[in-house]
C-alpha cells in the first residue's frame, strides 16, 4: 500500500521504519487523488505513528 501511495503523492515519500507495519494486511478503497487522506486513514486505523519531516519524508512506525 505504501508503494502505491508513494506513486500518487507529490510530496515527501512515505517510509516504513519497522517490520511490524509491513506485516499488516490492508484492504479498502482509497481515492488516488487524495493520497494524504489515504495515509491518514491508514495511520488512524492501524494505530501507526507518523513522523512528518517537511519536504523530506514521512516515517511510519508501530505505536509505542
Amino acid at each position: 500500500v505504501v508503494d502505491e501511495l508513494n506513486r500518487y503523492r507529490s510530496g515527501a515519500p512515505v517510509v516504513i521504519m519497522a517490520d511490524g507495519p509491513r506485516s499488516l494486511r490492508v484492504s479498502g478503497v482509497f481515492n488516488a487523488f487524495d493520497p494524504d487522506a489515504a495515509l491518514g486513514a491508514l495511520v488512524e486505523t492501524l494505530r501507526l505513528r507518523a513522523t512528518h519531516i517537511p519536504g523530506l519524508l514521512v516515517i511510519l512506525r508501530s505505536p509505542g
